[in-house]
């Protein structure tokens, strides 16, 4: 065998393996896209909260509903913050989830993780179970 042949391949193999790894550098930098949080909107979170129930035909919105319609607001609101609050909070996103109650016509805020801004949009999704209208603002 030739030597100088063998010699040869192995230096142009060798040379390969930094061309590879520029390009492999090179390709990995242009197509890196910055992370961010999932975008999800307000009717995206609603709809999870009207799925994520207690019982199988049971939706933790309806629960909360039935016990505004008894009177049982304080309860609804402590079923909000222990149900409702760590799936909200996962959305990593502020939000205020409110109810309006047609039959007492109270107006009242569920939970809340800030204060709604005046000077940008904020995304609002509306539901309503038996006379309560819930309302879920994100932004």
């Amino acid at each position: 065998m030739n030597d100088e042949g063998f010699i040869f391949t192995i230096d142009s193999i060798l040379m390969l393996i930094p061309v590879f790894i520029i390009i492999t550098t090179i390709a990995s930098i242009s197509l890196e896209v910055p992370h961010e949080a999932p975008y999800y909107t307000a009717e995206d979170a609603i709809e999870l909260l009207v799925l994520h129930g207690e019982k199988p035909s049971d939706t933790n919105l309806m629960t909360i509903a039935e016990n505004i319609s008894a009177g049982k607001a304080s309860g609804a609101k402590a079923a909000a913050q222990k149900d409702l609050k760590p799936l909200l909070d996962s959305f990593r996103m502020n939000y205020n989830l409110t109810y309006y109650n047609s039959s007492s016509g109270t107006y009242d805020t569920l939970i809340s993780s800030g204060t709604m801004p005046s000077d940008r949009s904020v995304y609002s999704a509306t539901r309503g179970y038996g006379g309560i209208t819930f309302t879920l603002y994100m932004w």
